[in-house]
């Protein structure tokens, strides 16, 4: 769907089809997306059944499949499996993938850890406002090579641990909650700068989320009910090349372009044409 450039970030997830679910299922047709940090594209995408499969080998062989494996990936905590990251590293490729206690081995040695070490490179960004609140972001990174790594970890290159602080207060300054979050990744960190990427990736990760948002409220994806898979997915494509096809317009009101499209036909075909998808 789109031309991968050299070495550039992207995020990879699953989001569910919810109106493939049956009665009696808890689960059902499911899409994994790989999105573009920069610009939102949706630079591929694979299905699969979330009653029979997991999302893990899904993404792991998406990623092959498009020749991926040596970009800049960042995923979400399922995904911290020794295949996975392995497989990445050894393409030559760098991941950043979320750390929790389901990992005990891992959590237990250098989330603790972190806590009374002085990280080697911190950021704290600018307070955001929104919504009644404050935001406030800290991050911090720590080399990784103080300890041995498992056996399990030893060929994925994991060098750095990543934390970030997030505290929300509210406008007068009480604080609301405290959340720590963690990552790993293969990079070597020895400048501010390559801290300060790996701090960008962590945000720009949930730019994915952005896009399952556009497809659910602005395409109704969630609203659509098939039982049949092949439709549901048929379907799941061509939303990803409208949202790809206007997101290149960076188009602020997706609506209300989708309603241009069905009143003037002749204006999505235009469009079509100058983005050769016609």
């Amino acid at each position: 769907m789109l031309t991968v450039p050299q070495q550039a970030w992207f995020a990879a997830d699953g989001k569910e089809l919810r109106g493939s679910i049956e009665p009696g299922n808890k689960r059902g047709q499911a899409c994994v997306s790989v999105v573009a940090h920069q610009g939102e594209a949706i630079a591929g995408q694979a299905y699969y059944d979330g009653t029979k499969e997991s999302e893990r080998p899904v993404v792991t062989q998406l990623l092959a499949d498009m020749g991926m494996q040596n970009q800049k990936i960042t995923l979400d905590a399922l995904h911290l499996i020794p295949l996975t990251v392995q497989t990445i590293h050894q393409k030559g490729g760098l991941y950043l993938v979320g750390l929790k206690a389901n990992q005990q081995i891992l959590h237990r040695s250098w989330v603790g850890g972190s806590s009374v070490k002085v990280a080697d490179y911190e950021r704290q960004d600018r307070p955001k406002r929104g919504h009644g609140r404050i935001d406030h972001r800290s991050y911090s990174c720590f080399a990784m090579n103080r300890h041995p790594l498992a056996p399990r970890w030893q060929a994925s290159g994991m060098q750095t641990l990543v934390r970030v602080v997030r505290v929300r207060q509210t406008l007068a300054g009480v604080e609301l909650s405290r959340e720590m979050s963690y990552f790993v990744s293969n990079a070597l960190v020895s400048q501010q700068r390559q801290a300060d990427e790996l701090f960008d990736a962590v945000r720009q990760h949930w730019r994915i989320e952005t896009v399952h948002h556009r497809r659910d409220v602005s395409l109704g994806e969630d609203r659509f009910r098939s039982s049949q898979p092949a439709v549901g997915r048929l379907l799941s494509c061509l939303r990803s090349i409208v949202l790809n096809v206007v997101g290149q317009d960076k188009v602020k009101n997706m609506v209300a372009r989708m309603e241009e499209f069905a009143d003037k036909f002749y204006v999505l075909l235009q469009v079509m044409t100058l983005k050769n998808v016609l």
